[in-house]
């Protein structure tokens, strides 16, 4: 998903390219030490990110570099990091032929972002700081090159940071590395990503931007990179207009046999691209018949294909389709409230649904241990304000709730606002939530909810599992000490279930469920009119 026709004298890329393999040498790894020689994938990539318009100013402020597992793309993340750092990097002029000349950025500061402090450090920045200490850059600049960051001659940085960190805000960032962003799930990782992008909008003669190399996504998790790829569709269709954004995004084609040897080893040499040389497919395909491989997890790292796993709940992309954040729930709808709450290490929910032919089910509050935070318990009071909230905005009909280590609450709300609306509704009974999860899936599937398109919600029905039963299958945690929470979604399925039992407005009467599915309907109805 390209920008317009390119023009080779208006961009930087070529003189990039040359400062990087003059300068850098590879990191860790098979050929550590040697001379980078760009391919000609890296070098196009290159031409479109250094981009430049008649005045000599960058097109692109964010840029998305999606590709398979074994691609290197940590590490053209690092060489552009450190041109950015030390390289010709922005306008300096055009030459006699026309084409623009490069200067270095006036004291970059460059953080390397990641999931955690040790990814940031061990993927990216440990591979920036072998490039400056063993490329010929070291003997033509004088650099403080540390374990977790760069000092540069001007007074530049370079730094490894990640969500634990907390003086982000407020920065005077000039190019940011966002490595793996399909890990970007948590609300944590979101703030990183969105306060460092704010920051770069502050040095503006620096024309800051940003580079997310990445794998490919998990459908439905909401992740950075899955926010991305939709912005680009949009784009791409023509929905919204940004020419500041490029997605390089490479994937297999969808439609092989996955059994047949030939059509998959094709797949693999068409998604590695200029990197099928020298990446050994052989082996990627025999670790794809491996009875170990699980095939969905081989589909979105080895041909960058969004593909849930195989033990997902929801088929692939089905929540995403359910999405409808323009509807609008207006105060004093009837809806029913699903309330999941814990104590300390599993997250609290709370989520409305209207009572409607097509229900709408809203995030009204998530409450969730932060990664780094210790003795965390659950906001009891926040949490009651909320529910406090939601009785007084809306006509709450039923608010069942789970007992658990929240008995005290329920009482107390059961007599504030009555026993109904406020009942008891055990999660860990089979004979209720199986079938609940049954109808669930059922409306998701066949489209007949919408949802505000939270991202809470999004992670964790994509971190939802299920257990078969006598009873039928129910969602839960992928294991009893998973961190990939359900609770908010375990709250929907709550809420859509006592939604549907509830009486619904359609064309100003009240219809309540009567206990007849629609072939049961329609035959009455042919006996009514042959009477």
């Amino acid at each position: 998903m390209a920008s317009s026709r390119l023009r080779l004298d208006r961009t930087l890329g070529p003189v990039v390219g040359m400062w990087i393999e003059s300068n850098l040498v590879h990191g860790p790894g098979d050929v550590q030490g040697q001379r980078i020689q760009l391919d000609d994938e890296q070098a196009r990539f290159l031409c479109r990110a250094y981009e430049l318009d008649d005045r000599g100013r960058r097109k692109i402020r964010r840029a998305v570099f999606s590709r398979p597992k074994g691609r290197a793309k940590s590490e053209f993340g690092a060489m552009i990091a450190c041109a950015e750092a030390a390289g010709p990097v922005r306008f300096n002029g055009w030459d006699h032929d026309g084409r623009p000349m490069g200067r270095p950025v006036q004291a970059p500061y460059i953080p390397i972002a990641a999931t955690e402090e040790g990814q940031a450090q061990e993927n990216t920045y440990s591979v920036i700081e072998y490039m400056l200490k063993n490329g010929p850059i070291a003997s033509r600049m004088p650099l403080d090159v540390g374990v977790t960051r760069t000092y540069l001659p001007d007074g530049g940085k370079i730094q490894a940071v990640s969500a634990k960190a907390t003086s982000k805000d407020g920065g005077r960032e000039t190019f940011s590395l966002f490595d793996e962003t399909h890990l970007y799930i948590t609300p944590e990782l979101h703030r990183l990503h969105a306060t460092i992008r704010r920051n770069l909008m502050k040095r503006r003669a620096a024309e800051p931007w940003c580079l997310e190399p990445t794998t490919m996504y998990a459908p439905d998790e909401g992740s950075v990179a899955e926010n991305a790829h939709r912005y680009a569709l949009k784009i791409a269709a023509g929905e919204l207009h940004d020419p500041g954004f490029l997605f390089d995004h490479r994937q297999a084609p969808t439609d092989f046999d996955w059994d047949d040897d030939e059509q998959l080893r094709a797949a693999l040499v068409e998604v590695y691209g200029e990197a099928a040389e020298w990446m050994d497919i052989e082996r990627l395909l025999a670790d794809a018949r491996d009875p170990e491989m699980d095939e969905s997890d081989f589909r979105r790292y080895f041909l960058n294909i969004p593909t849930a796993g195989s033990d997902a709940w929801l088929p692939d992309g089905a929540w995403a389709a359910c999405a409808d954040p323009g509807r609008v729930v207006k105060r004093g709808a009837a809806i029913t409230l699903g309330f999941d709450g814990s104590y300390n290490e599993d997250a609290t929910g709370l989520v409305g649904c209207t009572i409607e032919e097509v229900p709408h089910l809203f995030v009204i509050g998530v409450w969730e241990r932060p990664p780094t935070a210790r003795n965390w318990v659950v906001p009891r009071d926040d949490v009651k304000m909320a529910v406090h909230h939601a009785f007084e905005t809306y006509d709450v009909r039923e608010f069942p709730a789970d007992p658990p280590g929240w008995r005290e609450e329920i009482d107390a709300w059961a007599d504030r606002y009555g026993s109904p609306p406020v009942i008891e509704y055990e999660h860990n009974k089979t004979t209720i939530m199986a079938p609940a999860c049954k109808q669930f899936y059922s409306d998701v599937v066949r489209h007949q909810l919408t949802h505000d398109g939270s991202e809470a919600l999004a992670r964790h029905i994509a971190n939802c599992r299920t257990k078969d039963t006598p009873d039928g299958a129910y969602v839960r945690k992928e294991s009893r000490h998973s961190k990939k929470k359900v609770d908010l979604a375990v709250a929907a399925i709550t809420a859509k279930d006592r939604a549907s039992l509830a009486p619904v407005s359609v064309g100003g009467f009240m219809w309540a469920d009567d206990g007849f599915d629609d072939e049961e309907l329609d035959e009455l109805e042919r006996e009514d009119d042959q009477e």
